[in-house]
């Protein structure tokens, strides 16, 4: 998981054996400087992290235990990534790299999938606390796969896969600061013949856009594309970035969105480009040092 705030980036990782591992890096007024190098956070982790960054420092989600009994924990961290109060034990709770929303109010939404198959979000405090009772977001019956929440102006987006009710779907919805569904669930890859994979999304509060990105594997390429919609998920354009691309990442930034994936075609094996608040893409040239 990778986390920025006004001071630098935050990065966990775990290794081989569960153990999770914390490192930071500064902006200080030019080149990236190094920060906590190696910081030990937390052991036993047995799926995904996410962060995100609080006035108080930083929130990690990391998982346990699945398909074992287990959940998801949440540790509140410090600048240095030290324990800054008790981890808080959501049992029965999986969550993937994006599963923590932090609203431009500071609130921050927590998103689980429970053990019926139906997807669940919940308000938390800085500190991981529970802020409030669970509320269903994405119904079993859609038969969910990988969930994420985001930011948006009027609450959070949230972008899922889907086998059910139409196969190959990636689908879109809004709820408000509560957590109660306002915009429904929408289809965002109509007419798709081939598995909508991996979504993600991110959301332009100065133009008050959305960008989603997914990409699927066909017979001869891996297509990736982004959607660019309006604040009632109304789409406003759609591109083909890559077909060599998967598992794409998404930033907005006040200018346009920056949308970074795996591709094949690459020395690095990333590439990246920018999206205008127009649907405008720029690609940007690959960097390589040596």
């Amino acid at each position: 998981a990778v986390a920025a705030s006004d001071a630098g980036y935050y990065l966990l990782a775990a290794d081989s054996t569960g153990a999770v591992h914390g490192f930071s890096v500064r902006f200080d007024a030019g080149p990236l400087a190094p920060g906590v190098t190696d910081i030990p956070v937390a052991t036993g982790a047995t799926g995904p992290i996410a962060a995100v960054v609080t006035p108080d420092g930083p929130l990690a989600a990391i998982e346990y235990g699945r398909p074992n009994p287990g959940g998801t924990t949440l540790f509140p961290l410090d600048a240095q990534l030290a324990a800054r109060g008790a981890s808080q034990m959501a049992a029965a709770w999986y969550s993937i790299d994006s599963a923590i929303g932090d609203a431009p109010d500071g609130a921050l939404a927590f998103l689980g999938v429970q053990d019926s198959g139906a997807v669940a979000a919940k308000r938390v405090s800085s500190a991981g606390a529970d802020l409030g009772a669970a509320h269903l977001v994405i119904d079993a019956s859609e038969r969910a796969g990988i969930a994420t929440i985001t930011a948006a102006r009027a609450g959070y987006l949230v972008t899922w896969s889907t086998n059910s009710p139409q196969i190959n779907q990636v689908r879109a919805e809004i709820v408000d600061p509560q957590l109660a569904v306002i915009t429904q669930p929408t289809t965002i890859n109509t007419n798709a013949m081939f598995d909508g994979a991996d979504p993600r999304a991110a959301y332009a509060a100065a133009a008050d856009r959305f960008l989603i990105a997914w990409w699927f594997k066909t017979s001869s390429a891996d297509e990736l594309w982004v959607s660019l919609r309006d604040s009632q998920l109304v789409e406003q354009r759609a591109v083909r970035l890559s077909t060599t691309g998967l598992q794409p990442r998404v930033v907005a930034g006040h200018d346009d969105f920056l949308v970074v994936w795996k591709d094949g075609n690459t020395s690095s094996g990333l590439a990246a480009a920018r999206v205008g608040f127009d649907g405008t893409v720029s690609p940007l040239p690959e960097t390589t040092s040596g």
